[in-house]
């Protein structure tokens, strides 16, 4: 349910309010790689499908986030010092995000992972990253992967919206996208003469 700091809390923002609360980070994308035949070929895949969809490694990030999945506690990608994926320059309004796992695929071949992305902006006040939304940095993956060849398989709801007193997560509404990497590196998709379809 959500990205975890290193002393397995649940990531906050690097400890800074939004709205005057605690702002949570949830886990919003999920991912499926059914052609990786180990862990260390599922890592590759899924920074060559980053890459692929302008969404690299770039440093100036806070790291060493975990993940849960199953009973099993993963590190994130990437691995890079103070790096996460990113859809543009740390110093302007960006969507950036963490993966956890690789988790064998308990429905079929392969490997899954999850992810918490968010979008956010240069907080000149305070010299740091301000927050801006949890789903249009979902979003924003979603429609850079699909474009570039990736499954929409739709959504799972993963309860984890809090608006109370002290927590909030923001505009979440608790859904994951849930992405499939299922095209052998090196290989796109034909040319689609309209956008894909994604899930209401």
């Amino acid at each position: 349910q959500w990205m975890l700091q290193p002393d397995g809390q649940i990531a906050d923002w690097v400890g800074l309010p939004y709205q005057g609360k605690t702002l949570l980070e949830g886990i919003n994308v999920v991912f499926v790689d059914s052609t990786a035949t180990s862990a260390r070929l599922s890592a590759r895949n899924l920074n060559v499908w980053m890459r692929r969809a302008a969404f690299g490694a770039w440093p100036f990030s806070s790291t060493g986030y975990q993940g849960i999945i199953g009973d099993t506690t993963y590190s994130q990608e990437p691995t890079g010092a103070n790096e996460a994926y990113r859809d543009a320059f740390f110093l302007l309004t960006n969507s950036h995000g963490r993966a956890f796992g690789p988790y064998p695929n308990p429905s079929g071949p392969g490997y899954v992972w999850i992810g918490a992305w968010s979008k956010e902006n240069l907080d000149i006040a305070n010299l740091t990253h301000g927050h801006e939304s949890f789903n249009e940095a979902r979003d924003a993956l979603l429609t850079a992967m699909v474009d570039k060849g990736a499954t929409n398989l739709g959504y799972i709801d993963m309860a984890n919206t809090y608006n109370t007193a002290d927590y909030s997560t923001g505009d979440s509404d608790g859904m994951a996208i849930v992405l499939g990497l299922d095209l052998p590196i090196g290989v796109s998709r034909p040319y689609r003469s309209a956008p894909p379809q994604t899930a209401a």
